[in-house]
């Protein structure tokens, strides 16, 4: 009896502990067995008696009186005895296998290893998981969805199935293990291989990285929640995830740092370089400045002058108007974010006489021009032009002087607009109305382009017609802006104009953002003004260093 009780004994040092989850995957059942249903030593894996119940409701399970040995009768096999002192399995007609059962906590295991010996099964041995299977899973078809793939297999299917990696091309292999290919499985646009128990998926041009999968019956869901590329780096926290990706476009490399948000946790504003204007001021030290969550370039500007190019409303005020029917990223005072193109009027009233601003903060002539008190330059002086100046709603002197002071603003009136207003002088009260398509206060509003993604459609050709050739025509450094079809923002730079990272033409973001799960997105500002800072550092590769711009997006943490 004593040598019973060392036997045991050593029996129960060779488990380690609580050991993989085991999946059966059978034609007509299946089961996931976990916790303390499955034991793991060395060299082979235990399941419980009890699971095994579970899993084949026509067995029959008896124990000895002693408990030194208990019996399963398999249907279509031999009665099998295990004896616990010795550890042995013994099938009917003395074939006798040994490390074939175990004890632990007054529960009885069997070991997988014989299970599969015995009833002809096979097995996939993965990092986490041993999956047990007699005949694969056959997988009948496969679908695209805007955020992955969706398998659909002839049983119900398990994620422990599904494994993943990249090229050094930057293509996807997607393994589904054990599986076996179905008569008539095919995906556009990529390659099936199969092996003795897998099927492989490879995507020659495919782009998504960081996939997660779930399962729904027999149905196998792949997403890519950042479907860019192969991942060089990444960050993440609460509402946000960063990644820098490597992709493949036209045969030529690209890198791409994005950062998602959910706009709920985070504000966003554009700024004014130095808070005036016209100004130039680093990304990093408008990121120091406003001690920033993140900050990326903003919209077109003359580089000779550091004028912005094109409507600017910052914090509910008008500080630029639009130029040439660009779209814009804006948001609504109500927090409604949105990316599209609004008409836009600015008009100002003095007694009866209503006039079109024709001009805001710009260096060009126009019959009614506006400068607000963030104009730092020196006010353009034209003869017969009339000034007056504002203090608040209040006309407070009449005539030219080269600064605006203080917290004043001036509106200069041509020859033409001086003969529609009936008398000017100081005292007099102007009110300035401001009109958009859309119908809501604007809390902010940015111009760029070109749009790339509009109602979840590519745009058409007739987008070019906005934007010179050499915009959209040049491969360069491009940063974007994108609403996603889940409602998170997107903030994207495109390193270019060097070996590492070319940089895309229009066309070409057409073509690769068509299928990246984006509702609205549209450029910004690109060339050697794109970058992004995030968290007080450079996150992608300016071309030409640090790009000193007249407007940063800021994005801080609510």
């Amino acid at each position: 009896m004593r040598r019973s009780v060392i036997i045991i004994l050593l029996v129960f040092c060779a488990v380690i502990s609580i050991g993989k989850d085991v999946v059966f995957s059978l034609e007509n059942r299946t089961l996931k067995i976990t916790d303390n249903d499955v034991l793991q030593s060395y060299d082979n894996i235990f399941i419980s008696v009890d699971s095994l119940g579970r899993l084949y409701n026509n067995i029959l399970i008896t124990e000895a009186e002693d408990s030194d040995e208990f019996f399963i009768f398999f249907p279509g096999n031999s009665l099998v005895t295990f004896s616990l002192v010795d550890g042995s399995a013994t099938v009917e007609f003395g074939s006798k296998f040994h490390n074939a059962a175990t004890k632990r906590d007054d529960k009885n295991y069997v070991s997988l290893s014989f299970l599969c010996t015995l009833l002809n099964l096979n097995c996939v041995d993965t990092e986490k998981t041993m999956i047990v299977y007699d005949v694969p899973p056959k997988i009948e078809n496969i679908s695209k969805t805007p955020q992955g793939l969706v398998f659909y297999l002839d049983r119900p299917a398990f994620p422990e199935m599904f494994s993943y990696w990249h090229t050094t091309s930057g293509a996807l292999v997607i393994t589904i293990k054990p599986a076996v290919k179905g008569d008539k499985l095919e995906l556009p646009g990529s390659q099936i291989f199969t092996g003795t128990n897998y099927v492989k998926l490879y995507m020659n041009t495919a782009s998504w990285s960081d996939l997660s999968v779930e399962v729904s019956e027999n149905k196998l869901i792949v997403n890519s929640r950042w479907s860019l590329g192969r991942i060089l780096k990444k960050d993440s926290g609460a509402g946000y995830f960063l990644g820098v990706f490597e992709n493949y476009v036209s045969g030529r490399r690209i890198i791409l740092t994005a950062l998602e948000l959910d706009p709920e946790r985070f504000d966003i504003h554009p700024v004014l370089a130095n808070g005036r204007i016209p100004s130039g001021e680093s990304l990093l030290s408008m990121a120091k400045r406003y001690d920033a969550f993140a900050v990326i370039n903003g919209g077109y500007f003359d580089p000779s002058s550091f004028y912005p190019i094109g409507l600017l409303i910052e914090d509910g005020k008008l500080i630029s108007l639009p130029s040439l029917e660009r779209p814009l990223f804006f948001q609504t005072e109500d927090g409604k974010m949105g990316i599209g193109r609004l008409d836009t009027l600015l008009f100002l009233s003095i007694g009866n006489v209503t006039l079109q601003v024709k001009g805001v903060n710009t260096p060009y002539r126009g019959s009614v021009v506006v400068y607000t008190r963030e104009f730092s330059g020196k006010l353009p002086y034209h003869e017969d032009y009339v000034y007056a100046f504002l203090d608040g709603e209040t006309i407070s002197s009449i005539g030219y002087k080269e600064q605006i002071e203080g917290n004043e603003s001036v509106i200069l009136f041509s020859p033409a607009a001086m003969e529609k207003i009936e008398k000017l002088e100081p005292g007099m009260k102007v009110k300035f109305t401001f009109f958009n398509s859309f119908n809501e206060k604007l809390k902010f509003a940015i111009e760029g382009g070109p749009l790339i993604i509009s109602r979840g459609k590519p745009v058409t050709e007739y987008e070019k017609s906005f934007y010179s050739s050499s915009l959209l025509d040049i491969r360069a450094p491009r940063t974007l802006i994108g609403i996603t079809k889940s409602g998170t923002l997107m903030f994207m730079i495109i390193d270019g104009y060097q070996m590492k990272s070319y940089g895309l033409t229009f066309k070409e973001m057409v073509e690769f953002f068509t299928d990246k799960n984006f509702e609205y997105l549209m450029c910004v500002d690109g060339g050697k003004s794109s970058a992004l800072v995030f968290k007080g550092e450079v996150f992608s590769s300016p071309s030409s260093g640090v790009p000193v711009v007249p407007v940063g997006i800021v994005i801080s943490q609510k």
